[in-house]
């Protein structure tokens, strides 16, 4: 252990001790968070949301923040109209069928919610290559 604050970086050069500052608190993560749930949201009185988002982020620490935390439920995948119509056993449709049998037996239903794990959005939905015409 360092005797004092801030010993073990004397060699380092401060910008290399602020970027490990943002790395070991994942600020990067937590503003690109932020800054997504606004560009999806679009709130009318942005600083109100902001300070709404930060006060999720105290709830759920900052370590399980990254770029979808706020827009989580926003994938196209995750549409309840193409859940109900598609059936395709995506992840996403195998999600949606266990919510929807916990909520029909909520004494089944785990006590813990599953740990979060982000996916990363699709631009496209992924469709077979057209057969070449001959």
């Amino acid at each position: 252990m360092a005797p004092y604050p801030g010993a073990q970086s004397a060699c380092k050069s401060p910008q290399d001790v602020a970027k490990d500052y943002i790395a070991e608190h994942r600020v990067n993560q937590m503003f690109s968070s932020i800054l997504s749930a606004l560009m999806m949201h679009k709130p009318e009185n942005p600083i109100d949301f902001i300070q709404n988002t930060l006060d999720e982020v105290k709830l759920i620490g900052a370590e399980n923040v990254n770029w979808e935390t706020f827009v989580y439920d926003l994938h196209p995948y995750r549409d309840p109209t193409r859940l109900e119509l598609i059936k395709d056993d995506s992840p996403f449709q195998t999600e949606a069928r266990r919510k929807a049998e916990d909520k029909n037996h909520p004494e089944l239903a785990s006590s813990t919610p599953p740990a979060y794990k982000p996916d990363v959005f699709r631009l496209t939905e992924t469709r077979p290559s057209p057969s070449p015409k001959e």
